[in-house]
Order: structure tokens, then sequence, then C-alpha cells
């Protein structure tokens, strides 16, 4: 085999921090899940289980968006839109919604499918990383220096309770979300 055609073919070294890092994050949310399901009603937790359901959820899944975010190709304005990435996560995310609404049935519960209710379950990640890559493409000729503050911003934003820009009824769910956006 000439050494062209295996210079072609060797991989970069694998760089472990990040498999570690998202061993963490999927560690910290299946903790931040148990804690959430295990005291639902609000009345069973503890200052030390509120405590640690805050921390995780102030930076697990910015961690998850970071991580993926590092093993996105890098795009400029001849990037052609990745639209097979994109239906990719919109499919996997149907298919999990319709899974889990499969899943409630079988568990005598009342399923309800809502392809646009990112509360709906777990799958709302994966419509996030289409909308993520969307804006990735969509600003990809923009200067950091513009689009890192308003990320940041916005990032800040999804912080704060609903009540803040919408109702004066308290919510778990952030203010920069479509459906805290479309609620009456």
């Amino acid at each position: 085999m000439s050494s062209a055609r295996l210079e072609k073919h060797t991989e970069k070294p694998r760089i472990y921090l990040f498999d570690n890092v998202k061993c963490l994050a999927i560690i910290l949310v299946v903790i931040g899940h148990a804690i959430d399901f295990l005291t639902h009603a609000g009345a069973n937790q503890n200052q030390f289980e509120k405590s640690l359901y805050v921390l995780i959820y102030s930076f697990h899944m910015p961690l998850f968006l970071f991580v993926s975010g590092l093993f996105l190709k890098p795009m400029d304005k001849d990037t052609k839109f990745p639209k097979d990435k994109v239906i990719a996560f919109i499919a996997i995310g149907i298919v999990l919604r319709a899974f889990t609404s499969i899943l409630k049935l079988f568990l005598g519960e009342n399923p309800q499918f809502a392809v646009l209710d990112i509360y709906d379950s777990y799958a709302w990640f994966m419509g996030a990383m289409a909308v993520f890559i969307v804006l990735t493409w969509l600003l990809r000729s923009y200067s950091i220096k513009i689009v890192l503050p308003i990320a940041l911003l916005v990032g800040c934003m999804s912080a704060l309770p609903k009540r803040t820009f919408l109702t004066g009824n308290p919510t778990r769910r952030c203010a920069v979300s479509l459906s805290a956006a479309l609620a009456p």
C-alpha cells in the first residue's frame, strides 16, 4: 500500500478526556433525573437533594452542548447546509418520543405525543441539537465577537424563571424555550 493511502487513512489520536467528560455528564443527567423523579412531589425533598438538583441542572446540559460542539465539523461561508445531520436528529427525537409514548401506554399511563413540546420526554435534546446545528450554520459567517456575547446572554436568560418574562406563575421551565414562549 502506498504511503499516500496510509496517510489518508490515519486517524487522529482519541482524546480520552472528552470521553470522560461525556461519561460524567451522562452520570449527572441520571442522578438529576433520579432526584427529580424520586422527589417529584417536592414535599419529600430535603435541602441536600434540592441543592444537588440545582447544582447538576445548572451546568450539565450546557456541558453536553459544549462537548457536542467540540465534535461538530467547522463551517465556513462555503459549507453546504447539513440537512442530513439535522434530519437525523429530528428523526431520532421523534422515534424516541414515539417509543416513550408506547412505553407509557404499556405502563397504564396516558401517553401524549407532542412533537413541539420540549418537555414531553427526554428526547428534547435531539431537537435542541438540530436547532444548534441550524444556528451554527446560519451564524457561520459572523464574527465570534458578536456571536459569543449574544449566546452567553441567551444562555444566562434561559436560567431565569418563566414568570420573569411571561406570567406571574412560577415554574421550573426556562424563559427561552418554545413551550414557555407559546404558553398562555
